[in-house]
């Protein structure tokens, strides 16, 4: 059922230059790591924390390479949200998971961003499993 509500079951990312064209006009015109975004998140950690919450932050795996080349500052632009999620986490004191072996394998994805069906199978097994050897560990 994965991928059931978003219609991205059976979908395979295919590589479109002009919707790479198209987010390097729009939505990533004005990109930037930090400031605002990195604030309100470490808020939203932290009033998570409160009520007692187990937090856990994903990094979730995207085709990475193609979206490098609508970035404005390209793949330094990933280094600098990278390192914000590793700061984060570290600041708040909350595991951090990373797939990075997912990253840019054209059969998860139903675009780039979004996992498809078999994407999401691969991911929520492997989340199962790790949140469950935390939540185990002393």
């Amino acid at each position: 059922e994965a991928g059931r509500y978003t219609n991205f079951d059976n979908a395979t990312y295919t590589s479109r230059p002009e919707v790479l064209e198209e987010l390097a006009d729009g939505a990533f015109l004005d990109f930037s790591v930090g400031g605002v975004e990195e604030a309100a998140v470490l808020r939203i950690v932290s009033r998570a924390k409160d009520i007692g919450a187990n937090v856990v932050i994903v990094a979730t795996p995207s085709m990475r390479t193609p979206l490098t080349t609508a970035l404005p500052n390209g793949a330094s632009d990933f280094a600098a949200y990278d390192a914000s999620i590793d700061r984060i986490a570290s600041e708040s004191d909350v595991p951090l998971i990373r797939y990075p072996d997912l990253d840019d394998r054209a059969e998860l994805f139903a675009d780039v961003y979004h996992m498809n069906g078999a994407g999401t199978e691969v991911i929520s097994e492997r989340l199962r499993r790790d949140i469950a050897a935390m939540l185990a560990a002393p």
